[in-house]
């Protein structure tokens, strides 16, 4: 298993938006994890974001975010708390008026509470590329690399699109609000200035490092929708609720994958541009 966390989720208008200016977020998430024939787990994971403005010019922005979730475990497992700390360095560069080139390096900690940051370390790394010269229709792509906790070195494609089909409605490969970052497609309906639904699919595929020198992975896909209210141009509160389904987890010690039912999550966000 590998994080791909990354994947989409640096997605350019997103990235912009997140790293242009001095954005705060915060999330919270409640899940709950079904092995087949096991007993269930209850998950409650909070995350904190912040954006670092660092250059602005004409054609280029420099920028770094710095991000720390803890997921809290209740049954199941021999642990109760997994702690994840990312710090990202983002470039965006014009290379002429239709395209524009993408670099992201991140160094992240994923382990288990009690264990050193510096235990964990991994490293990942997005590189892409997008035009924009179509009529409602931005278009790209790119290929990212992790190093996963267990550094073997993964590489993935990036697939960017954002296609305005109808008026309002939008099919795009951007990360909603709201839902953890990873590969999928969602559907942008923005019903007035102030709110917006998103309707979706998405993958994520998260390993931590345990202190037993174990490692536990955890994938599943998504269907979601969420809904997202803009109060003023720099503050939104967005609410979301989805199914987890086709889930697994696995340690690497038994080298055994463990299907998990189909289960209910729902999320909160705020997010607030200084």
């Amino acid at each position: 298993m590998h994080r791909l966390l990354y994947g989409i989720a640096l997605f350019p208008t997103l990235a912009f938006s997140q790293f242009a200016e001095s954005p705060f977020s915060l999330s919270l998430e409640s899940n709950t994890i079904k092995p087949k024939g096991a007993d269930d787990a209850s998950v409650v994971a909070a995350e904190v974001r912040l954006g670092l403005p660092i250059m602005r010019q004409p054609d280029l922005l420099i920028a770094a975010s710095i991000s720390h979730e803890r997921y809290f475990y209740d049954g199941a497992f021999s642990f109760d708390e997994l702690l994840s700390t990312k710090a990202s360095l983002f470039a965006l560069y014009d290379i002429n008026q239709d395209w524009r080139f993408m670099a992201i390096s991140t160094v992240s900690s994923d382990h288990e509470a009690g264990m050193d940051i510096g235990d964990a370390i991994n490293f990942s790394g997005i590189y892409g590329s997008w035009y924009s010269g179509f009529e409602n229709l931005l278009i790209g792509g790119g290929v990212g690399l992790s190093s996963g906790v267990d550094e073997e070195v993964n590489v993935f494609p990036i697939l960017i699109i954002d296609w305005e089909f109808a008026e309002n409605f939008t099919l795009t490969t951007r990360p909603s609000p709201g839902t953890r970052f990873g590969p999928g497609v969602s559907l942008l309906y923005e019903y007035s200035d102030q709110l917006a639904f998103f309707f979706g699919a998405r993958y994520i595929s998260e390993e931590y490092l345990l202190r037993d020198d174990d490692i536990y992975s955890y994938s599943t896909a998504r269907a979601f929708s969420t809904a997202q209210y803009s109060f003023t141009n720099n503050f939104s509160v967005n609410a979301t609720i989805g199914l987890n389904f086709a889930g697994k987890i696995e340690f690497e010690s038994s080298e055994l994958e463990t299907d998990l039912d189909s289960s209910i999550f729902g999320a909160l966000n705020v997010s607030w541009n200084f």
